[in-house]
């Protein structure tokens, strides 16, 4: 398993992660989409790092089964820009809150 490093994991790589997985919608669906997380579930683009899961349940909303494709490409993303294997059962929010242990965790020490 490979650790992930500071430099490999912000808030700015986690929101790239997500943008990725929602350009799979095209460009003004995506862009319609964080419009409407902001606009309905007070979800702000800002915060989305500190709060994964959030965003999670309101794409859930959005989406209903149809977000487990996304979050299919979230975690395929997350696992290519980490180089880390991530436990299919775990969430994409799952994914980024363990992530963010281990590096606060190694920063710690």
């Amino acid at each position: 398993m490979t650790s992930v490093s500071p430099q490999r994991f912000d808030d700015q790589l986690i929101l790239e992660v997500i943008d990725k997985g929602l350009n799979s919608l095209g460009e003004s669906p995506k862009q319609a989409v964080w419009y409407y997380l902001e606009e309905k579930f007070k979800v702000s683009r800002a915060e989305v790092p500190n709060n994964v899961t959030e965003l999670e349940e309101a794409l859930q909303k959005i989406f209903g089964l149809g977000y487990n494709f996304l979050e299919t490409l979230f975690r395929q993303y997350l696992k290519e820009a980490t180089e880390r294997d991530f436990n299919n059962s775990q969430s994409f929010a799952e994914c980024v809150n363990s992530l963010k242990l281990e590096l606060d965790l190694k920063l710690e020490r």
